[in-house]
């Protein structure tokens, strides 16, 4: 199921320790260094950030912020 509100969707910092600063919490900042902190994250909806920072979804297996997913009965969609 795909976003229907833009506004749902957040970004996550795969690794937190190399997290700069919040992606929408910095207004002024050039093209280059958004880059850069951009390519630190992925793309999840607003549920998903949720359920990844309380541990139902579990980003242990990814790497490189390539991620795959697996199909499980009793939670859906799960990536590692």
């Amino acid at each position: 199921m795909g976003s229907k509100y833009l506004g749902s969707l957040d970004f996550h910092h795969i690794n937190p320790d190399e997290k700069e600063f919040s992606i929408g919490q910095r207004h002024m900042v050039n093209f280059e260094l958004l880059q850069k902190e951009l390519d630190k994250c992925i793309l999840v909806c607003k549920n998903c950030h949720c359920e990844i920072h309380g541990g139902v979804i579990n980003l242990s297996g990814a790497y490189g912020g390539i991620l795959t997913a697996r199909q499980s009965p009793e939670m859906g969609t799960v990536f590692r």
